[in-house]
Formats: C-alpha cells, structure tokens, sequence
C-alpha cells in the first residue's frame, strides 16, 4: 500500500498505542506524542500537583524539582510546545 492509499484518520477515532512503549520507557522519561489523550501511564508536562502516595517512583526520581516542597505533593514539569504535547512517564 502507497502512502496515497493509505487512509486520513478523523480527530474522532480512538488510536491504538503500542503496549509495549509504555513499558519500554523509564518512569520520568518525557515523550512528544501527536495523539489526542496520552498514552497509558503518562501524564501530560502541564505543571500540574500530583500526591506523592499515588505516584511515589516518580516523585523519587523528580523529586520537588518542578514546584514548590510539600508535605504531599509535586509537579511535573511544565513544557509547552508545538507542535506537539509532552507527557512524562508516572507508572
């Protein structure tokens, strides 16, 4: 099949990720992805708090490195880019 035959995608239909990506990469790795929601396992590099209790391996490798030190919480990094997203591996 050419490139030509090959058919559009519409925003609306649901796009497999590969399972085995999600398990190839570390906790704390950043990827770019074009996708509408993120894959499995990701969080997307918003800058938002996360409770360190529901995501303790990433707050031991990013520690409070990306917000201000609380007794319960951290941020992920904030990165805004075009053209695409960036999501950081939590689990």
């Amino acid at each position: 099949m050419t490139l030509q035959e090959e058919p559009y995608l519409r925003s609306e239909e649901t796009i497999e990720f590969p399972e085995n990506l999600s398990s190839e990469k570390l906790i704390g790795e950043v990827i770019e992805y074009a996708g509408g929601q993120p894959p499995e396992n990701f969080i997307e590099c918003d800058g938002r708090e996360l409770l360190i209790e529901e995501y303790p391996e990433l707050f031991d490798v990013i520690g409070w490195t990306y917000g201000p030190k609380r007794d319960d919480k951290f941020s992920v990094p904030y990165v805004k880019a075009k053209p695409f997203k960036k999501y950081i591996k939590a689990k």
